[in-house]
């Protein structure tokens, strides 16, 4: 264990005892934890771009409570928010497809897009190991340049994951 992970193993669990001591109750706590999950994704993802998109890729957290098992693609549009209008949809892809054929390093690939690409690979092993096997990517097409894409777990009883927003004109 090095010394970073010992010193955010012991700054955690004085933040838990804390809130648990501050609010008297242990959801409190859990706060923290979703931040542990937030920061290990985000930082995985962290000048990761995605393939196709017109403009630079933003990443952020999401979480979504009361769900054990993940939803089909009409529940998640509505559970995000996602702008559909006319002439848009959200679509449910498996995860592992999409995480293999976004991980895939091809002969034609710059320097930028190599580095994606490997990106994209530590981020589907990162995701196995956060949330095992539940996982899913819903991509909402808005009708509109925006194509919303979300890299979702189930984490006990809520989804979890990443967005990001890619533009495709």
């Amino acid at each position: 264990m090095n010394m970073k992970t010992i010193l955010d193993s012991i700054i955690t669990f004085v933040m838990v005892s804390v809130l648990i001591s501050l609010s008297g109750d242990y959801s409190a706590a859990q706060v923290v934890q979703d931040d542990k999950i937030a920061e290990r994704l985000l930082r995985d993802v962290e000048g990761l771009q995605y393939p196709g998109s017109e403009s630079d890729s933003t990443w952020a957290f999401v979480s979504y409570e009361g769900f054990a098992e993940l939803p089909d693609a009409a529940t998640f549009e509505h559970v995000s928010g996602c702008p559909v209008t006319e002439g848009g949809r959200t679509v449910r892809l498996d995860f592992d497809d999409t995480l293999d054929r976004l991980g895939t390093v091809q002969p034609w690939m710059d320097q930028g897009q190599i580095e994606s690409a490997r990106g994209f690979r530590k981020l589907q092993s990162l995701f196995h190991r956060t949330f095992a096997e539940d996982l899913a990517v819903y991509r909402c097409e808005t009708g509109g340049a925006e194509v919303y894409i979300y890299f979702i777990g189930v984490d006990e009883d809520r989804l979890a994951g990443l967005l990001t927003i890619s533009i495709e004109t």
